[in-house]
């Protein structure tokens, strides 16, 4: 980083150019705070068990015989066992070969589809809303397929995905977060 140097006032010179120690400029924001804690995008490549930062994702493919053409939506998210266990299930729609999901944090202009609202909203304006403090946001955990977001884990459920093909076969995906 370059900065300028101060002038002596009785010279006339021109200010000259001083390059600052590396050890003097601040870090730069990705290491610093909530991030560093989180770590960077996490590859799930199919159903099992998974350590994240602040517990364990377990994702299992519930068994063909559930009714995906109930009445009731099969994409559902809610506390078990209580806040205060800090267990939370989601029951997520997927094609049947869904994998690799990804978990990661939040990206500038993210945008998830809500299953009450039409359209899309920001992820951003959706934390401010469930009052995420902000020092908070970076340590949220999205569950990913592809660049749709299935699920702020913890948090809201999104839309079921938007499939490739109406006639794609699906299956209904069980994930649980359990916080340590």
């Amino acid at each position: 980083l370059l900065a300028w140097g101060a002038c002596r006032a009785e010279r006339a010179d021109p200010p000259t150019l001083v390059t600052l120690p590396q050890r003097l400029l601040p870090a730069p924001a990705e290491r610093t705070g909530l991030w560093a804690m989180s770590g960077a995008p996490q590859l799930l490549p199919g159903c099992g068990d998974y350590p994240v930062a602040g517990g364990t994702l377990s994702l299992q493919w519930e068994p063909s015989a559930s009714s995906l053409n109930s009445a009731s939506d099969p994409t559902t998210a809610s506390p078990t066992s209580g806040r205060a266990a800090g267990a939370q299930e989601a029951r997520l729609v997927l094609p049947a070969d869904g994998f690799p999901l990804t978990l990661r944090g939040p990206r500038p202009g993210d945008r998830i589809r809500l299953a009450d609202r039409g359209g899309r909203r920001k992820l951003s304006d959706l934390l401010i809303d469930l009052k995420v403090p902000r020092a908070a946001r970076p340590a949220v955990r999205l569950l990913c397929w592809g660049e749709q977001i299935l699920w702020v884990v913890g948090h809201r459920l999104a839309a079921p995905p938007e499939l490739p093909t109406a006639s794609a076969p699906v299956r209904v995906l069980s994930a649980r977060f359990v916080a340590i």
